[in-house]
C-alpha cells in the first residue's frame, strides 16, 4: 500500500524539479530580453503614417529674405552657422548615445553615416556662403534672389536629397525611434531658416508644380477616379514661403491604363 504513495511523491518531486528549471530558464531568458530590448528592432510604420515625421513647419522669415545689403551678409553667415552647428551637435550626441547601446551594425552604420553627412553639409554651407559677393546685384530683389539660388542649391544637394532619403529608408525597415531624434533636429534647423514641407497627401491629384511624379506597371488601374492621384509619398516637397522651391516632392502616381 506504500508503493503507490512513494510513487505519488516521487512524481510530485520530479514535477516541482522540472517547474523550477523552467522557471529558472525563463526567468533568464526574459532578463536577456530586457536588457537587450534596445537592441530590437522596432517594427515598421505605415509608410502614410511615416511621411507625416518629415513635415517641417515654420513661422520665421525665410533666410534669403532678410538679406537688405552687403552688411547683413556677415551676420547672416554667423546665423546660419550657429544654426548649422547646433544641428551638428544634437546629433552628434545621439549617435554617440545610441552607437554606445546599439548592437544592429546595420543601424549604427547608418546613423554614423548620416553623422558624418551633416558634418560635410556645414562644412559645405560655410565655405560656400563665405564667397557669396552682391558686386553684381543691383537691387534688393536680385540681391535675395542670387543668396536663394545659392542657399537652397547648397540645402537641396548637401542636406536634404542626401540625407533625408536615408533616414527615410531606415526608418522603413525600423528603429524608427533613432531616426525620428536625428530628423527632429534637421527639422528644426529647416524651420529656422524658414523652410517648410508643402503638406500632401495619398488619394490626392498631384501638384505638378511641387512634385515629380513616377509611375510603374505595378500602381496600374482601370479606375479613371485615380488617374493623377498620389499612391504613395517617397519626399514631402520643401520650399520657402508660398513658391520658393527648393526641392520637389517625390510621389508614386498610379497608373491610369483605359481599357
Amino acid at each position: 500500500m506504500q508503493e503507490p504513495i512513494l510513487d505519488e511523491v516521487k512524481l510530485f518531486e520530479d514535477i516541482k524539479r522540472v517547474n523550477s528549471e523552467l522557471f529558472a530558464f525563463f526567468k533568464e531568458k526574459y532578463d536577456f530580453i530586457l536588457s537587450e530590448k534596445i537592441n530590437q528592432p522596432q517594427p515598421p510604420e505605415d509608410v502614410d503614417k511615416l511621411i507625416k515625421r518629415f513635415i517641417v513647419r515654420s513661422s520665421e522669415k525665410p533666410i534669403f529674405q532678410k538679406l537688405n545689403g552687403a552688411d547683413d551678409i556677415k551676420d547672416l553667415l554667423e546665423d546660419i552657422n550657429d544654426l548649422a552647428k547646433a544641428m551638428g551637435n544634437s546629433i552628434d550626441d545621439i549617435v554617440q548615445s545610441y552607437e554606445e547601446q546599439l548592437k544592429n551594425d546595420q543601424v549604427v552604420e547608418t546613423i554614423d553615416m548620416i553623422s558624418r553627412l551633416v558634418q560635410k553639409f556645414r562644412k559645405a554651407l560655410n565655405a560656400r556662403v563665405k564667397k557669396f559677393h552682391v558686386d553684381d546685384a543691383v537691387t534688393v530683389d536680385e540681391m535675395q534672389s542670387d543668396f536663394f539660388d545659392l542657399i537652397s542649391k547648397i540645402l537641396k544637394e548637401n542636406l536634404i536629397e542626401r540625407i533625408i532619403p536615408a533616414i527615410y529608408e531606415g526608418m522603413k525597415i525600423g528603429n524608427v525611434e533613432i531616426y525620428d531624434l536625428i530628423l527632429g533636429k534637421i527639422n528644426n534647423f529647416l524651420s529656422a531658416m524658414g523652410i517648410r514641407t508643402l503638406e500632401i497627401e495619398a488619394g490626392q491629384k498631384i501638384n505638378y508644380d511641387f512634385c515629380r511624379p513616377t509611375e510603374s506597371e505595378e500602381n496600374s488601374t482601370d479606375d479613371y477616379r485615380l488617374k493623377e492621384v498620389i499612391k504613395e509619398i517617397r519626399q514631402l516637397p520643401y520650399i520657402f514661403d508660398e513658391d520658393h522651391i527648393v526641392v520637389e516632392g517625390e510621389v508614386i502616381g498610379w497608373r491610369f491604363i483605359n481599357g
